[in-house]
């Protein structure tokens, strides 16, 4: 954070978030959701073995990856080049 110890003794100045940090704010419930899907996956559909195979036949799981990269290209691209924010 701002008040990091290691931060001051490198000399580098925390002037808060840039403009893009604050949009991914935005990607947030696409990571919970992921965990508590994959929790779901394992525990209850005895989704143990390969993690990969397991992750990417779910299409749940598939749909909230695609829609988190898009969210994430929005909150770091998007708005950065748009003249009305």
């Amino acid at each position: 954070g701002g008040r990091s110890t290691v931060r001051k003794q490198a000399g580098i100045a925390f002037e808060g978030f840039t403009y893009e940090e604050r949009f991914l704010v935005l990607t947030t419930p696409f990571v919970i959701y992921g965990i508590f899907r994959s929790l779901y996956l394992v525990h209850r559909q005895s989704g143990g073995g390969d993690p990969s195979k397991m992750f990417v036949s779910d299409r749940a799981f598939v749909i909230n990856g695609v829609l988190w990269v898009a969210a994430c290209c929005f909150a770091i691209y998007g708005p950065a080049h748009w003249a009305i924010w």
